[in-house]
């Protein structure tokens, strides 16, 4: 009696199921992308030269001291907008259920979330290339002041 029982609870489904949603989490995502984004531009601003890359550098000094506290309001605020995302997915889900047209406006917003997870990667291929072309900007300007020099047979 007991073992039917059980199959009995096991085949009931609950009454509120919650179904996964093919959408991203739009506040998480792009909470995410600016932590990534930030983090990112923190590390190369450490190797300017400078009073940029020098402030970085002492405010790495005191990362072990506050990492601790700044990684656990990190995570506490990205909780809180993964719940707030669960409340606009239901209510997403609502509007699609009475107005199926809308349908379209949430894919739209969809792929803008889709983006906005893209930002980190563009940002450091971006600063990347930037600072490719700086540096051949640089060899190029040393190895024509050299050759100048070197026909005009001026050398320092």
């Amino acid at each position: 009696m007991a073992v039917g029982s059980i199959y009995i609870l096991m085949s009931i489904e609950p009454r509120a199921t919650t179904r996964m949603s093919s959408r991203h989490r739009p506040l998480h995502s792009c909470g995410v992308s600016i932590l990534a984004i930030v983090h990112s531009a923190y590390t190369k601003a450490q190797e300017f030269n400078g009073l940029i890359g020098s402030t970085a550098r002492k405010v790495a000094k005191l990362a072990p001291f506050a990492g601790p506290l700044a990684y656990a309001m990190q995570y506490h605020w990205l909780t809180i907008l993964s719940f707030a995302d669960d409340q606009i997915l239901a209510v997403e889900n609502m509007i699609e259920k009475v107005f199926p047209p809308s349908n379209h406006v949430f894919n739209k917003i969809d792929y803008l979330v889709q983006v906005a997870e893209t930002l980190p990667e563009k940002f450091d291929t971006s600063i990347q290339k930037k600072t490719n072309k700086e540096k051949k900007l640089y060899i190029y300007i040393y190895l024509n002041l050299r050759f100048d020099r070197g026909i005009c047979g001026m050398y320092w």
